[in-house]
């Protein structure tokens, strides 16, 4: 019985057999090498990462639960980052970014559970098995500014810009770019207050102006305020059980 079962086995089998061994034992290597040069960032569980030699992600930072980040690494050629994540910045649990031609999260971006950044697809040939086809990007890299909150289920779709200290609401799928200190609800996503600075406060509609502060003097005023930004361990993983 066991000759017979010898040679019903196929090659394909056996090839598949060994890439799964290959995986998982990278996969052992590269979790180890990933909390060693990044002793300060907090990985929850069942967090993949592929095209892990594409990030770069800055202390004080976290990944929360079964976070997947699905990288484009052109096979291996190189380590040229292509996805930034700034420090305090938080991935919420069960988020899915799968990124082509590039991402920058600012610093203290925080997403809720089950969000997306999408900005790349497969060949989309239906004569072509969809799984086996080449990774395209949806136009241009992700921009996200400082200080962005992404609320539960919300979407970035394609190459945009969201503009620093903006908010993107529950279930909202953002198709476009947004303007800095904005509110965006809906599908497709529409501005539907924006912060004004003279006053302190949201104030509803788009046809505000421009803020008059760049990224860089906003992100220094937060910082100015020195507010303790504490790892947020039990919103990231189940591991941490109740407050």
């Amino acid at each position: 019985m066991m000759k017979e079962w010898v040679k019903n086995i196929k090659k394909t089998d056996i090839y598949d057999l060994f890439k799964l061994v290959f995986f998982r034992t990278r996969s052992v290597y590269l979790k180890f090498t990933f909390a060693l040069n990044n002793q300060k960032v907090y990985r929850g569980k069942d967090v993949q990462i592929i095209g892990y030699n594409k990030l770069s992600i800055k202390p004080y930072s976290s990944l929360g639960d079964s976070v997947w980040i699905n990288i484009d690494n052109g096979g291996f050629k190189d380590n040229i980052k292509t996805v930034f994540i700034e420090q305090h910045s938080h991935i919420g649990r069960h988020n899915f970014i799968t990124v082509c031609n590039g991402l920058t999260i600012g610093a203290y971006f925080f997403s809720s559970g089950y969000c997306s950044i999408i900005s790349a697809t497969h060949n989309d040939d239906p004569f072509h098995p969809y799984i086996a086809g080449s990774v395209v990007a949806l136009r241009e890299e992700i921009t996200i500014g400082p200080n962005v909150f992404m609320g539960a289920n919300s979407k970035i779709v394609g190459g945009l810009k969201i503009g620093f200290g903006s908010i993107i609401g529950a279930g909202a799928i953002v198709s476009r770019d947004v303007p800095p200190l904005s509110k965006v609800v809906g599908v497709p996503a529409t501005i539907v207050a924006r912060y004004c600075i003279d006053s302190g406060k949201w104030i509803s509609g788009d046809l505000m102006e421009e803020p008059s502060i760049c990224e860089s003097d906003y992100l220094k005023l937060i910082e100015q305020k020195k507010i303790k930004v504490h790892m947020p361990y039990h919103a990231a993983s189940t591991r941490n059980g109740w407050i």
